[in-house]
């Protein structure tokens, strides 16, 4: 019989002694999480920054001539339209091309989330005096060879060739509301059309999918 009670105190003691264990694991767990992203905050993370100057919205524009990687982060050293060099923290630079891969000597343009400055970066090992954390978004085109028009009841879809100085001829979807320009009538494989404004739908996420521009009008070439 005292072999059995022996045995039931410590099935106990063992299960009080788990669940203690698990309470202060999640504690600590939960204590060093917002610590780690104080220090090494993620530019998803910048809405409402602590110790960073929210800047202007307004889009800059440069060229890339140094691409450093970090888990989570990219370091961009680019050369603005200024000729001053800056560096850009981001997340993510598929967003800086409108067909997916941003590569050196290429333009793009970002927009300033927040700035900081004497940033350390401990996986690289590297102090910046000065740092902008970015959203990157590609310059786009202005005029294309027509492929392809589907011409649908709310929209028209014309599949163009734009040229694009990194990756060659490229393909772009342009998305346009008014079907019933009379342009569209005129536009056959091979025609080259301009547009003036063009709205950022989508860049090329995957080989086989087409970055896509929202357009209000274009015009065709007169040289045709």
């Amino acid at each position: 019989m005292r072999a059995v009670h022996f045995i039931l105190l410590i099935s106990v003691c063992l299960s009080l002694y788990l669940f203690l264990t698990s309470i202060f694991a999640e504690d600590e767990s939960d204590n060093g999480a917002p610590v780690a992203a104080q220090h090494n905050p993620k530019p998803s993370d910048v809405e409402a920054p602590v110790s960073l100057v929210i800047s202007s919205p307004d889009l800059k524009e440069g060229k890339l001539l140094k691409i450093e990687a970090e888990p989570g982060s990219f370091y961009l050293t680019v050369v603005d339209s200024n000729g001053m060099k800056q560096i850009l923290r981001t997340a993510s630079i598929r967003q800086g091309s409108l067909f997916g891969k941003l590569e050196i000597n290429q333009s793009f343009r970002w927009r300033v989330l927040a700035e900081d400055t004497k940033y350390f970066s401990k996986p690289l090992n590297k102090s910046f005096d000065h740092i902008q954390l970015v959203v990157l978004e590609p310059i786009l085109p202005k005029s294309g060879v027509v492929q392809k028009v589907n011409v649908f009841a709310k929209e028209t879809e014309i599949l163009v060739k734009v040229d694009d100085t990194t990756s060659g001829d490229t393909f772009a979807a342009l998305k346009l509301k008014d079907t019933k320009q009379e342009s569209i009538e005129k536009l056959s494989e091979g025609v080259m059309i301009h547009w003036n404004e063009a709205k950022l739908v989508s860049t090329r996420s995957a080989p086989f999918r087409t970055a896509v521009l929202a357009i209000d009008a274009f015009t065709i070439n007169p040289n045709n």
